[in-house]
């Protein structure tokens, strides 16, 4: 995470800006990895833009997104400002509330069985909403892009990544050959009517629950017109919320009872990039990751090799 830090004095001065009367506190938030956080008076978060990372628009997405989605019943902050003309800090920010619940990667493990197989459900139910969004429900200033864009980025991207990290011998010949021969049969593919609405960071850090309902979804500065599976490339490694996910309870809140030989290579395809990625990116140290993202790279690149629900039908 950038190291940036905001005095008191321009915390108050962003609060008279939006009428949301005077500072009583404020509190670092330690689960932003690029862009710094901060939680005022218990109800206000204030996000800080990161010079670090090659996503000008993200804020602009991200307001456009928190007044959209509550229209498709997607639960997530209320918007308070965008101001990105560095008066007032040398940074842009986004104001939004605070809602208040528990982090879903933190307590996912703390609920009962049957909370932790809803909550599964929930999850699919939650994201497959948030694919139901095709671009022509969205506006048309290109802040969001289109399929075609989005693929050829991903392509050139993955093949960057891909340059580096086979040198490195982390896999087997059988796992190398398998990423080529998926990559290249993802380059094949028909992308016409593909196109949705994605998260861009669909995990569970980025999920509040309360009460064991899910209660808000945040973090849309990766969203874009995309291939919808690309917000499920966790989904072998349960996203992150240990072996009490529950896979089948998810696709069906989903909504998707098999995959077609299509969306197993698009699905294999973007566990491939994200964990090649995590490894790239710690190679290079393109981002602050260490030995812990090293190894989430290489057990993704595996799980997606293993998991039966990717072969069979759920």
């Amino acid at each position: 995470m950038e190291d940036f830090c905001i005095d008191n004095l321009s915390i108050e001065k962003i609060l008279r800006k939006y009428k949301l009367g005077s500072l009583k506190s404020v509190e670092k938030i330690t689960t932003g990895l690029i862009n710094p956080i901060y939680l005022v008076n218990e109800e206000i978060i204030i996000r800080i833009g990161s010079k670090m990372d090659d996503n000008p628009d993200k804020f602009k997405r991200e307001a456009y997104l928190f007044t959209l989605l509550p229209k498709f019943g997607i639960p997530t902050p209320k918007l308070f400002g965008l101001d990105e003309s560095e008066k007032i800090i040398k940074a842009s920010y986004i104001l939004m509330d605070y809602i208040p619940g528990q982090n879903l990667q933190q307590s996912f493990g703390l609920l009962d069985k049957k909370s932790q197989k809803n909550i599964s459900y929930e999850l699919g139910s939650l994201i497959k909403r948030i694919h139901s969004i095709t671009p022509d429900k969205i506006d048309t200033t290109g802040l969001f892009g289109n399929i075609e864009t989005w693929i050829s980025k991903s392509i050139k991207d993955f093949e960057i990544f891909w340059q580096v990290v086979k040198t490195k011998n982390y896999f087997s010949n059988n796992i190398n050959e398998s990423i080529i021969h998926t990559f290249e049969k993802f380059k094949k593919i028909l992308w016409h009517n593909h196109g949705r609405l994605i998260h861009g960071d669909f995990s569970a850090g980025n999920i509040q629950i309360r009460d064991t309902k899910i209660v808000g979804i945040f973090d849309f500065e990766f969203s874009f017109i995309a291939d919808p599976l690309w917000d499920l490339q966790k989904f072998p490694i349960s996203f992150q919320l240990g072996d009490n996910f529950n896979k089948v309870s998810f696709l069906q809140g989903y909504g998707l009872t098999a995959f077609s030989e299509e969306k197993k290579i698009r699905l294999k395809m973007h566990c491939f990039h994200q964990g090649i990625w995590e490894i790239w990116a710690t190679i290079t140290q393109k981002m602050p990751f260490n030995e812990k993202e090293m190894n989430e790279g290489i057990h993704l690149v595996h799980s997606a090799m293993n998991d039966n629900l990717l072969e069979e039908s759920v």
